[in-house]
């Protein structure tokens, strides 16, 4: 669950860095060059750590000693095993299969090569500058043999420094590191929330993020359920009532044509509310999406780096019964009714991982941005179907206000642009005032293909379906708050 703030089912991405005493450990700055000539490779080592603490706490009382816990912050600092190096040399035909031959000779692998004009030049010689990483560590035996030779060919050889990004998953078991530390059911709700005076609601708010918390990636689609209450499940039946008569009018093909599956093998129904073991399984088959409970806010970088790995982060509580049809926080009506029926599209969830793929190792700046573009898509998000306006956001189809104000004459709607959307202002507060209008989802994930290669990061990641795990090309570091 994406830490959101709701008011009539608008929801607000958390940035873990507004006004935050600790924002100062997580700003990063690259200067990248052009990048060129990459083979990837897998990324499936154990990880190095160095570890240090840094805490903060405004008081002393108990109370205060214990929510300190939750502004822990562990910094980690993780290298691949990799060699960064700079090879200068005079520019001549063949100086690359030249020093590439040593490297091979010796059994090292390169991974990445990247050259430009060195920047002192004379008459007489000019030299080229040549950018590598290697698959061996210093002072392995491999690398330092084919150094020697380098530098009796009379090459010029400098260690490079890291990259540092922040952190960020390789594998979906490391999803396992995000989402652990959360608030109690009490410190979760507001003054304003509907429950937050009722005792009874609290508690069984504990009792269910206790059970989602119980899950491990390791266990994929053993995924604990919950018993509903009847009266949970009157709440689940007041909104379905509503919703489901307005799906049918307003909403796109797709969301129609994969609640009809839904109702048939998943079990989605007016009478009992679904599971989210059900929901996995069924996605998992569909498009190797799976729902992993989760029992509070994540930050927008973790929630985002979950979706690389077609991972969603679900609740698994409901609403107040006393206002079923207003939520100020996602809950399962949203994660089911809004989220789960489009992962069944394969388009949808290309985009959707697209996203999340963009995200890892991105810059502050760039995951709010992405932030904005999952807001104004996978939230509230309107397409082009027939000559007709339909909805496929999760934000507004979990409404019955915003899907009717969504489809009027009143909103402004815009064409589909990622560069405009990373950028343009919403409302937390309100309905919202502006939409942009997708082509199709197809077209949807070829552009944010496109807009996650432009974003500036010091390496390439692509996925490898077969591990679910990330490939990547450079030496970095990353460094986890």
């Amino acid at each position: 669950m994406l830490r959101k703030n709701f008011s009539n089912f608008n929801f607000n991405f958390y940035n873990q860095n507004k006004n935050n005493p600790i924002s100062k450990y997580l700003r990063y700055n690259y200067n990248i060059k052009n990048i060129t000539n990459i083979t990837k490779i897998k990324i499936n080592k154990t990880n190095k750590f160095t570890k240090s603490t840094f805490a903060f706490s405004s008081s002393s009382s108990s109370k205060d000693q214990n929510r300190s816990e939750h502004f822990q912050i562990q910094s980690h600092t993780q290298t691949e095993d990799k060699a960064s190096l700079l090879l200068t040399m005079e520019n001549k035909a063949g100086v690359l299969a030249k020093f590439a031959n040593i490297f091979a000779s010796n059994g090292v692998n390169l991974s990445y090569i990247n050259s430009r004009p060195s920047k002192f030049l004379t008459k007489e010689k000019r030299c080229v500058d040549f950018y590598v990483d290697c698959e061996a560590t210093l002072g392995s035996n491999n690398l330092e043999k084919a150094l020697e030779e380098l530098k009796e060919k009379g090459i010029s050889i400098d260690v490079l420094n890291s990259e540092i990004v922040p952190w960020f998953p390789k594998n979906k078991l490391d999803l396992n590191e995000i989402g652990r530390v959360v608030l109690s059911a009490g410190e979760q709700l507001s003054s304003d929330h509907p429950g937050f005076k009722d005792e009874v609601y609290r508690k069984r708010r504990e009792e269910i993020v206790t059970i989602s918390n119980q899950y491990d990636m390791r266990d994929e689609l053993n995924v604990p359920t919950i018993t509903y209450t009847e009266e949970e499940k009157l709440v689940w039946k007041t909104v379905w009532d509503k919703l489901i008569p307005l799906f049918k009018k307003h909403a796109c093909e797709e969301v129609k044509e994969n609640m009809d599956h839904f109702i048939k093998e998943v079990g989605f129904t007016r009478e009992d509310i679904p599971q989210v073991k059900d929901i996995s399984a069924y996605l998992k088959k569909e498009t190797n999406t799976i729902f992993r409970p989760v029992g509070g806010f994540l930050s927008q970088r973790e929630f985002l780096n979950g979706l690389a790995f077609r991972v969603f982060h679900s609740t698994q509580y409901i609403r107040h019964k006393s206002v079923p049809l207003y939520t100020p926080e996602p809950d399962i009506i949203h994660e089911f009714l809004g989220h789960s029926i489009l992962f069944a599209n394969k388009d949808f969830a290309d985009f959707s991982q697209e996203i999340g793929l963009a995200s890892l190792g991105a810059s502050d700046e760039d995951v709010e941005k992405l932030g904005n573009i999952y807001w104004f898509t996978i939230e509230f998000g309107l397409c082009q179907q027939n000559g007709e306006t339909k909805i496929y956001g999760a934000g507004i189809l979990s409404s019955p206000k915003e899907i009717e104000w969504s489809i009027s004459d009143k909103p402004k709607l815009h064409p589909f642009d990622l560069n405009k959307m990373a950028k343009f202002p919403y409302s937390i507060t309100d309905i919202q005032t502006d939409y942009f209008v997708a082509p199709s989802f197809a077209e949807m994930k070829k552009l944010v293909i496109k807009y996650g290669d432009e974003l500036k990061k010091p390496f390439n990641v692509s996925y490898n379906i077969s591990d679910d795990c990330v490939e990547i090309d450079r030496k970095i570091k990353t460094f986890k708050i």
